[in-house]
C-alpha cells in the first residue's frame, strides 16, 4: 500500500504541476516598489523573437560620391546537434505557442534532474500548432516508472496539461490509466503576465485504474485524484545555471491534495498539503523546484543537471 501511494503522489505531483485549462484572468497584486535590476544578456535566445533580416543597402546615384558601406556579417546558422550539445535553446521560425519563453517546449527538448538519489528525464515527443494554439506530448521518466501526457498551449492564456495518458512500470509490472474530470487554470501564464504578485488558482479532478501483477494474481485499484492550487509569482530576479545568467521567474505553489484509492472492497483517502517553489530561467524552462509537504517536512530539491532545446 506504501508503494502505491508513493506511485499515485508522484502522479498527483505532476498533476498539481500541470494545472488544467481555463480563461479565467489571473490577479494582479503590484509590489510596493519596482526596482530596476540590470541584467546580464541572457544567453539563449527567447523563443518568440525572430532574428532581424538584413536590409540590402540603398544604391547610391553615379552623380553622388560613393559612400562607404559596411560590411554585413551573416549569423551563424547553428545547428540542432550543436545546440544540444551546448545546452542553449534556439529560436525558429516554426515556434509555437508552447514556445514559452520561460519553458520553451518544442519536439526533441530535453531537461535532465536529479532529485535526492533519483534522476527524472522530461522529453517532449511532439508538437502540432501554431503560435496562436499548440499541443505538446511529453514523457516523464523516472527509474522505473514512465509517465505520458500532453500539454495545451495558447498565446493569450499560457500553458497548462491535463490530458494525461498511461503510467506503466514494466519491472514492478504496473499499468495506469488517467483520465481528466476537470481542470481549470494554467501552469504558467503568458510571459508578459508573469509579474511579482500576480495570482492565479488551479482545479484539477482526475480518475485513474491502477493494476499491479503480485504473486501471479493481479491487484486492481480505482479511485481519484483531486488538487486545489494557489500560485502566486513571488519574484522576477535573475538565475545562473552552467555559468550563464538569464532572466528568472520565481513561482509558489500552495497544494492541497486528496487521492482516495478504492480497494478490495474498501476505500482510503490519503490527503496532502505541499508547497512547491518553482525557478525558471528564460530559454532553459524549470531550472529548481523546492517542495515542503506535511506528511514528510522538505522534500529533496529537484535540481536541472543538463537540458537540450533543439532548433526545427
Amino acid at each position: 500500500m506504501k508503494r502505491l501511494f508513493l506511485v499515485l503522489l508522484m502522479v498527483s505531483l505532476f498533476s498539481a504541476a500541470c494545472g488544467g485549462g481555463s480563461d479565467t484572468p489571473p490577479t494582479a497584486v503590484p509590489p510596493t516598489t519596482a526596482v530596476e535590476t540590470a541584467v546580464p544578456q541572457p544567453t539563449a535566445i527567447p523563443p518568440t523573437e525572430v532574428p532581424p533580416t538584413a536590409v540590402p543597402p540603398t544604391e547610391i546615384p553615379p552623380t553622388e560620391p560613393p559612400a562607404t558601406a559596411e560590411t554585413a556579417v551573416e549569423p551563424t546558422a547553428v545547428q540542432a546537434s550543436e545546440a544540444a550539445e551546448a545546452g542553449e535553446a534556439v529560436t525558429t521560425a516554426g515556434s509555437t505557442a508552447c514556445d514559452h519563453p520561460y519553458l520553451p517546449i518544442r519536439t526533441g527538448a530535453t531537461w535532465t534532474y536529479t532529485q535526492g538519489p533519483d534522476t527524472i528525464v522530461w522529453e517532449v515527443l511532439d508538437v502540432q500548432g501554431d503560435e496562436a494554439e499548440a499541443t505538446a506530448v511529453m514523457q516523464i521518466t523516472t527509474g522505473e516508472i514512465v509517465l505520458d501526457y500532453e500539454w495545451e498551449c495558447s498565446a493569450g492564456t499560457g500553458i497548462a496539461a491535463f490530458d494525461f495518458g498511461n503510467l506503466s512500470s514494466g519491472p514492478l509490472g504496473v499499468e495506469m490509466s488517467i483520465e481528466r474530470v476537470n481542470a481549470e487554470g494554467q501552469f504558467i501564464l503568458p510571459a508578459d503576465q508573469l509579474q511579482p504578485g500576480v495570482t492565479w488558482e488551479n482545479q484539477i479532478e482526475n480518475i485513474f485504474r491502477f493494476t499491479q501483477e503480485l504473486s501471479g494474481e493481479q491487484l486492481e485499484v480505482t479511485g481519484n485524484i483531486s488538487v486545489s492550487r494557489l500560485n502566486t509569482v513571488l519574484d522576477a530576479n535573475p538565475v545562473t545555471f552552467d555559468g550563464a545568467t538569464v532572466d528568472g521567474i520565481q513561482i509558489e505553489q500552495s497544494d492541497a491534495m486528496q487521492i482516495v484509492m478504492d480497494m478490495l472492497g474498501s476505500s482510503t483517502t490519503q490527503t496532502v498539503d505541499m508547497t512547491l517553489t518553482y525557478t525558471l530561467g528564460r530559454g532553459i524552462g524549470i531550472i529548481r523546484q523546492d517542495s515542503t509537504a506535511d506528511f514528510s517536512g522538505d522534500v529533496a530539491p529537484m535540481e536541472l543537471v543538463s537540458y537540450a532545446i533543439p532548433s526545427k
